[in-house]
């Protein structure tokens, strides 16, 4: 089925179609990605040492194209070396869901979403994803933060995907909306190489 999707997005020939060419490709991938993880959870494969900021450098150019005009995407920290254990899905699951909820909070107002990739402390890597919207209401925040709620909604649905693979990668997730926007702590402990 994801072979179909990827061949059909070859058919756009039209040169102004290639960001939907390449949003259609980089979904298709994704899919597989998320067929793999959920694979590999249930035969109990390895979990492997993760390089974040390799992940992140090539997730970047999709998350910019996702953005609406007036709403930009900020990625710092694709050069950052540090690994965590775990499946490249759980953290491209965690970095596309936060992004997407950003992204659709800053449709009609515009705006700035910043995704940041840094070392904590010793012992940790944190993922931080802000924006300068309204801020994430109070029942999102619970969703994210405490996984095992009644989501019914598609919007919980992918904050309850990102609590999940939080979970998988063993960290903690934090929100923050004192200061307007909203902004996502994700800890995750480093692991070596």
């Amino acid at each position: 089925m994801l072979a179909c999707i990827l061949s059909h997005a070859e058919l756009l020939d039209d040169p102004e179609s290639e960001s939907a060419r390449e949003g259609i490709r980089a979904a298709a991938i994704r899919a597989g990605g998320l067929l793999r993880l959920l694979i590999s959870t249930e035969t109990g494969q390895r979990r492997e040492p993760l390089q974040l900021g390799a992940c992140l450098r090539e997730m970047s150019a999709t998350l910019r194209n996702l953005a609406a005009p007036g709403v930009r995407v900020d990625v710092l920290g694709t050069d950052f070396a540090g690994h965590v254990r775990g499946y490249s899905e759980d953290f491209e699951q965690i970095v596309f869901n936060l992004v997407t909820n950003s992204l659709d909070a800053l449709r009609a107002t515009g705006g700035i979403v910043m995704v940041a990739l840094r070392e904590r402390e010793t012992g940790w890597v944190q993922l931080e994803v802000t924006d300068d919207g309204s801020g994430m209401p109070v029942e999102d925040q619970v969703t994210l933060v405490h996984p095992d709620g009644d989501v019914r909604d598609s919007e919980g649905l992918g904050l309850l995907l990102v609590a999940q693979a939080v979970a998988r990668l063993e960290g903690a997730v934090r929100v923050d909306t004192s200061r307007g926007g909203t902004r996502v702590l994700v800890d995750l402990p480093s692991t070596q190489s």
